[in-house]
């Protein structure tokens, strides 16, 4: 549990900082730089590499899934704002780490500060959250 969904006290803070430390990783971990670029840019998922694509979609449902678990659970401490769907903001996180991740990896690793960027983001995206919930509460 590379970012601290499944802990029953995390909060959406938390959960951003989780995926703000794998993308500082990546940018320090040649290796894992390496497993990322070949999974985002250098496979295709033909033939036997199906098995390949299965078990990324396995594991993005999965990550999906203990998001939305830690979001519900957040909502309920009032963590997260009660107009925000878990499933939804679970999605966007997710989005964001992709897209961040693969822009960054799509311009050899130099295009922008990683990690600086992708706290950036987050912070919107939280602040994005708390705005539609507190609208949603008012309608």
């Amino acid at each position: 549990d590379v970012a601290g969904f499944k802990d029953p006290d995390t909060t959406p803070a938390q959960i951003c900082a989780g995926f703000v430390d794998v993308l500082r990783r990546v940018v320090r971990d040649p290796q894992l730089r390496r497993v990322f670029d070949i999974a985002t840019h250098k496979v295709e998922y033909v033939g036997e590499m199906d098995a390949v694509r299965q078990r990324h979609v396995e594991w993005r449902n999965e990550c999906v899934a203990d998001m939305e678990r830690a979001l519900k659970r957040a909502k309920r401490g009032g963590a997260l704002p009660p107009g925000v769907a878990p499933h939804g903001a679970a999605l966007g996180l997710l989005a964001l780490f992709d897209g961040l991740l693969m822009s960054w990896m799509l311009e050899g690793g130099g295009g922008f500060d990683l990690a600086r960027a992708g706290a950036q983001v987050f912070d919107i995206y939280l602040a994005g959250l708390a705005h539609a919930g507190a609208r949603a509460a008012a309608t």
